[in-house]
């Protein structure tokens, strides 16, 4: 079985997550593909601003946490 595409899984997950925030809403998200994350919030930054972001290890792996505000 073939895996799925990670910027096409993230891309409709963010923007799924941007239809059920309400304005001013936050997401939190927890990500190893902190590059990929950062380019599909430049993508949407009518919708959303990065407010924090942490880098963190997950089981001896990089990855981030990023807290988003649905601003549009």
């Amino acid at each position: 079985r073939d895996l799925p595409d990670p910027a096409a899984f993230y891309r409709a997950a963010l923007q799924e997550l941007i239809r059920v925030t309400k304005p001013g809403g936050s997401i939190v998200l927890l990500t190893a593909q902190k590059e990929l994350l950062d380019l599909l919030v430049v993508e949407h930054q009518r919708e959303l601003r990065t407010e924090r972001q942490y880098d963190v290890l997950v089981a001896g792996r990089k990855a981030r946490v990023v807290k988003l505000r649905r601003t549009a």
